[in-house]
């Protein structure tokens, strides 16, 4: 007997689909297509590929005030279709250089303080850089 079965998708994908992005093509394992990957029959960071994680080198501001900012992330090996995650929460984000991608927090209806950035790709989760809302003006 056949089973009927969905894949699990992945957090990227579900960051994907909430910006809008069509996640529906598919590896084996559920996961989406890496286009970059050397085999694109093995899952990103497997066997047939040695993608290194995203790498953040900066972020810019690293404080501003509440409720809106415009972030600047500087780093490494972002790939295709990366996003910047702000408090856990993935944001549209521009690719401004290889090297460098734009997102907005607008809105933001948290407290002042300290709060978690990383970029997430197909291969997986950044390094975690902080940034300070501080009280508005």
């Amino acid at each position: 007997m056949a089973q009927n079965w969905a894949s699990t998708p992945t957090q990227y994908e579900i960051d994907l689909a909430r910006l809008g992005v069509n996640t529906d093509t598919h590896e084996w394992d559920g996961s989406p297509v890496d286009t970059q990957s050397r085999d694109p029959t093995q899952p990103p960071g497997g066997p047939g590929d040695v993608s290194p994680l995203p790498a953040i080198t900066s972020i810019s501001p690293t404080s501003w005030p509440v409720p809106d900012v415009d972030l600047v992330v500087v780093g490494t090996d972002f790939g295709s279709n990366p996003l910047v995650v702000f408090n856990g929460s993935a944001l549209k984000t521009r690719v401004a250089l290889a090297t460098e991608l734009h997102a907005s927090v607008q809105r933001f209806d948290g407290k002042p303080g300290p709060y978690k950035v990383l970029v997430r790709n197909s291969v997986g989760d950044s390094n975690v850089k902080t940034f300070n809302f501080v009280p508005p003006v």
